[in-house]
């Protein structure tokens, strides 16, 4: 993560290209961190645009952080590329996103660390 929080554009460590996308999300009351991968073939048509854009370049918003005690912080990789961001960092788009694939974790396609 960037300093101060905001969203930090990285290449991922050992991945290489994917057609998995991959949402980590840590933080929350209880500090969990849990991990969902899906297909990148099964993200909705009108989700691809905000997984692309996401992806693709850095937050032009000033680095807020994740917001405070009890908020999530989100890593999304996907062919190659990551990008952390705060939960104060996610704009409409993104937290529908977010959204979708949280819930794909609590259909079954989940990792709990």
């Amino acid at each position: 993560m960037a300093a101060g929080g905001g969203a930090d554009l990285t290449s991922p460590t050992a991945a290489g290209a994917s057609t998995t996308v991959e949402l980590e999300r840590t933080g929350g009351f209880a500090g969990l961190t849990r991990t969902v991968r899906v297909p990148r073939a099964e993200v909705p048509h009108e989700l691809a645009g905000a997984l692309d854009r996401t992806l693709a370049a850095p937050s032009t918003r000033p680095a807020r952080g994740a917001g405070g005690a009890d908020r999530f912080t989100y890593v999304l990789r996907h062919d190659g590329q990551q990008v952390q961001l705060g939960e104060a960092d996610l704009d409409p788009e993104t937290r529908q996103l977010v959204s979708w694939l949280m819930a794909r974790f609590a259909a079954g396609r989940l990792r709990e660390d």
